[in-house]
């Protein structure tokens, strides 16, 4: 205490100009670690080798930096506590003047050194920001070179922190790190992407840790398959016609899946050889996931594993439904399609009042076309919340009124709703 008391008449000591001089150093601390920061941040994987080339040593230090950029962004956070504690203190010296005690101080000084703070900070942080995101690569060399040695001082700080973060807060953590490689790997892959859909992108990456599998899958009755028996030749020709890459083989029923057929595998054997020879020695093992998996925890399999395709199984062990990368991935990119894929929508709009709906449609997705609350704890498309209302296998044609809204059955095919069409009275829409 006593310590701290000389401490703090040692600073009220120094002179005015000091004082400046030492809000100035601040100021400029502050200026570059928020404009390194969200420089660092801006920069792809991708611009790094464009903007910081490998055969120029001074660009050796920004490269070691941003590859570090999570860690760096940790050990800003603790420089910046510093900052921050060291700003109100310089500010209130410059206030009361020289010799002052500490107990004498009036609730002006205090407000007009709170209001000095803010301001002062939030000016040069949003300069900071606005200079840095338009040329990321000069605030991430010179920032680079302050920043390291901070870098290296905080470490075993953001280590224990993350350590402890991780133990106290495991689904958080999770989360965190997972939107960040996601955003970093969608930055790397689509140049400019982030910039054009970055609203979007980044409130799909917000919810991407809260899905499931069952939520993102291609369900059992959609799911293309081969028998273990199936030729080669045979199978070339069907898989020609539906254009999928890897297929899971069965044995005599769905639930029983035997392994995974890459389409490439079939490009090994000779042409002469694809009657008489069957798909079973070329399967690879498959990959099973529950339903109830979240698919961030997926995703970070399937990068372990290299791994494309997973297959879902429900409590009872049966065969669900199938879920790939590409599945995961148009969870925060939206629909991703190829040659292959047909165009036909999943809902199209008929009248202000009148929507065609597809009845594999996700609520989520119907609820924000259509602005209507569509929300069930125990289904997830259309044709399942119909199920859940009607208790019962509709009949084409059969309408159904539910909370204002008329569903009506369009197309069936067999058991499942294909097709519904969804009157809203413009009275219903919020």
């Amino acid at each position: 205490m006593i310590g701290l008391f000389h401490q703090q008449a040692a600073l009220f000591m120094l002179s005015d100009s000091d004082v400046i001089i030492g809000i100035v150093v601040l100021l400029i601390v502050q200026f570059l670690l928020s404009g390194g920061l969200v420089s660092f941040l801006i920069i792809s994987k991708k611009q790094e080798d464009k903007l910081f080339p490998r055969d120029k040593l001074r660009n050796s230090i920004p490269r070691f930096m941003h590859r570090r950029r999570l860690d760096l962004a940790l050990s800003i956070v603790f420089l910046e506590s510093i900052v921050l504690f060291m700003f109100p203190v310089l500010y209130m010296r410059l206030i009361v003047g020289r010799g002052l005690a500490v107990s004498s101080l009036l609730s002006t000084d205090i407000l007009w050194t709170f209001l000095l703070t803010v301001f002062s900070i939030s000016v040069v942080s949003i300069v900071a920001f606005g200079l840095s995101s338009r040329r990321p690569n000069s605030f991430a060399f010179w920032s680079s070179f302050l920043l390291m040695p901070f870098y290296f001082f905080f470490k075993p700080l953001t280590a224990a922190t993350v350590k402890f973060v991780s133990i106290v807060f495991p689904d958080l953590t999770r989360e965190v790190s997972s939107s960040f490689f996601l955003f970093s790997e969608l930055e790397e892959a689509g140049n400019g992407f982030i910039e054009e859909n970055g609203s979007r992108l980044m409130h799909s990456i917000v919810e991407f840790g809260d899905k499931k599998v069952r939520e993102v899958m291609v369900p059992r009755i959609d799911v293309f398959a081969l028998d273990v028996s199936t030729s080669c030749e045979e199978a070339r020709i069907r898989i020609s016609q539906v254009g999928h890459s890897r297929i899971p083989v069965y044995e005599g029923s769905i639930d029983n899946i035997a392994g995974v057929l890459y389409a490439k595998d079939l490009l090994k054997i000779e042409p002469e050889e694809f009657e008489n020879t069957s798909i079973e020695k070329f399967l690879r093992e498959a990959h099973f996931v529950p339903e109830s998996k979240k698919i961030d925890d997926l995703l970070r399999e399937f990068q372990h594993e290299k791994k494309h395709i997973a297959i879902v199984v429900d409590e009872y062990g049966g065969t669900s439904g199938i879920v790939t990368l590409e599945d995961i991935l148009e969870e925060i990119v939206g629909e991703i399609r190829d040659e292959y894929d047909q165009e036909k929508p999943l809902i199209r709009r008929l009248s202000p009042e009148e929507y065609l709906v597809e009845g594999r449609i996700n609520l989520d997705e119907l609820s924000e076309e259509t602005g209507i609350s569509f929300s069930s704890e125990d289904v997830d498309t259309l044709g399942g919340y119909i199920y859940d209302i009607l208790q019962k296998v509709p009949e084409e044609g059969e309408e159904i009124e539910y909370e204002g809204i008329l569903f009506k059955i369009r197309k069936l095919q067999g058991q499942r709703i294909t097709e519904v069409i969804i009157r809203i009275p413009s009275k219903e829409k919020k």
